[in-house]
């Protein structure tokens, strides 16, 4: 917000997955650490409405940690 106007940004998600049986998440990645920040939580609300809009059935915000865990990094 600048002086009590809103400014639209525009917002590009890192991947849009799309699963064999056509099933489609969008994939953010981002540092643990920024995880829990608000520009995060705002993004995330923004994110999951554009899901919810799209028929994607999920959004998922992905740590390095978390896609060692789902066998995408080694």
């Amino acid at each position: 917000e600048l002086s009590g106007v809103k400014q639209k940004r525009h917002y590009v998600p890192d991947f849009l997955v799309t699963f064999t049986d056509a099933r489609k998440e969008l994939w953010e990645l981002k540092p643990a650490a920024f995880s829990n920040n608000t520009k995060t939580e705002i993004k995330q609300i923004a994110a999951k409405t554009w899901c919810f809009d799209n028929s994607v059935a999920l959004y998922r915000l992905l740590s390095k940690e978390q896609l060692k865990q789902l066998g995408i990094l080694l």
